[in-house]
């Protein structure tokens, strides 16, 4: 519930990407409700707090949620009425007493490639060293170019960027490293952008490029406001790819990649998904298209299709 003095807290992460990300939040509130102001209110994570911990190990033993649980306790707590999140790291399923209240316009949802001295991807010689945590992203990468050495990465969007820029034996000396181009456009350091991975075989993380706003379930005022800064074709989006991801039922390690598109008159969606193995050695992959007010059973028909065809077995822990 919004407090008297008609400040809405808004909760999120740390990093100079996601601060971004809850300003454009705030921004959006202020224009919808003048009156409001927003009071952003920083949350450090589990991911955060182990800035250099493996993925894998952190989820191990923490659990789901590792950039998202912080945020979780603080709006079940009422310590703050939104909490603000990249929403490929929200798990599909949400936690008891929370809901996705609301999504932003989508940006771009590729992946982008930034090389030390600006050489294409094509032109990488043969061993090159390319930085990423990415399960998803190294599995494609090693689908591409098997010969590539992929090395682990982690921090935020600035940080890789001035890793990639470092040469120490820590990374090896990467060629390139590759990142969420939302990520890279919302802290202003497009310019560092070589090219960017076209969706046709860098398929995108579920959710990539979308901000989300969770809210309290039962806060009926919170909703109310939050569900008029929706966009609905995003919404409709990235409940698509949820139910891909759903249906699949995999877990967080393993390299399941989809991305849905809306056509331009807003009528016809187009979801484009595959489940990999780790290696890259082994991928499964499969698109279909369907009014949007079909999107839901299309991404689970997309889903059994995969599993029929092989993603069951790439999905087994």
């Amino acid at each position: 519930m919004v407090s008297s003095n008609q400040i809405i807290k808004i909760g999120t992460r740390g990093s100079r990407l996601a601060l971004r990300q809850a300003q454009i939040v705030a921004d959006f509130l202020k224009k919808e409700w003048p009156k409001f102001e927003s009071q952003i209110q920083t949350i450090s994570s589990v991911g955060d707090l182990n800035p250099d911990a493996d993925f894998k190990e952190l989820s191990d033993k923490q659990g789901k949620g590792i950039f998202t649980k912080a945020l979780d306790e603080a709006l079940l707590q009422k310590k703050v009425d939104v909490a603000v999140h990249s929403l490929k790291d929200l798990p599909v399923e949400m936690v008891d007493g929370l809901e996705l209240g609301a999504v932003l316009q989508r940006e771009d949802p590729r992946d982008a490639w930034i090389s030390k001295d600006r050489k294409p991807f094509e032109g990488l010689e043969q061993g090159a060293t390319v930085g990423t945590s990415s399960v998803r992203r190294a599995a494609q990468l090693k689908q591409k170019r098997p010969d590539l050495r992929i090395v682990p990465l982690r921090g935020n969007v600035d940080t890789r960027i001035q890793k990639l820029k470092e040469e120490n034996d820590a990374n090896g000396g990467m060629d390139g490293i590759v990142i969420a181009l939302a990520g890279v456009r919302r802290v202003g350091l497009e310019k560092e952008i070589t090219e960017i991975f076209p969706v046709e075989w860098m398929i995108p993380a579920i959710g990539q490029g979308v901000i989300a706003l969770v809210i309290r379930g039962d806060d009926e005022e919170i909703k109310e406001k939050i569900v008029q800064v929706n966009h609905p074709l995003t919404y409709v989006e990235i409940q698509t790819e949820r139910a891909f991801l759903a249906k699949l039922g995999g877990g967080c390690h393993v390299p399941i990649a989809g991305v849905a598109q809306m056509n331009q008159e807003g009528g016809v969606i187009t979801l484009r998904g595959g489940v990999f193995s780790p290696d890259g050695k082994q991928s499964i992959k499969g698109t279909l298209s369907a009014p949007k007010t079909e999107a839901v059973a299309m991404a689970e028909r997309l889903a059994q299709m995969l599993l029929h065809q092989g993603a069951d077995k790439l999905l087994q822990p």
